[in-house]
């Protein structure tokens, strides 16, 4: 999770499937403090766990959420299927 401090927007990043699989990763946006949440983005539609999320700012000023996660690979003969880690840049306009 994370917040932008000039606009107080929240960020959660998770595994968004509801199969109760880690599939999925998507961040959602909360302008309410938490209350409420809406989709921002679908960031990687596999296996994705655990991750991190910050507010940056490209050299031109405009803002966006920078993920990194573990990506899961379904690689044959690799124990849990093996991870790598995986960056993605989510535009926030």
């Amino acid at each position: 999770m994370a917040s932008d401090p000039t606009t107080g927007t929240l960020y959660w990043a998770h595994p968004g499937a509801v199969n109760m699989s880690r599939a999925n990763y998507t961040v959602h946006q909360s302008r309410d403090g938490g209350l409420t949440w809406e989709l921002l983005n679908r960031v990687y539609e596999h296996g994705a766990g655990y991750s991190d999320v910050h507010v940056l700012h490209t050299d031109a000023g405009e803002p966006y959420l920078g993920a990194l996660f573990q990506r899961t690979l379904y690689e044959a003969g690799a124990e849990g299927g093996g991870y790598n880690l995986a960056f993605a840049r989510v535009p926030l306009k």
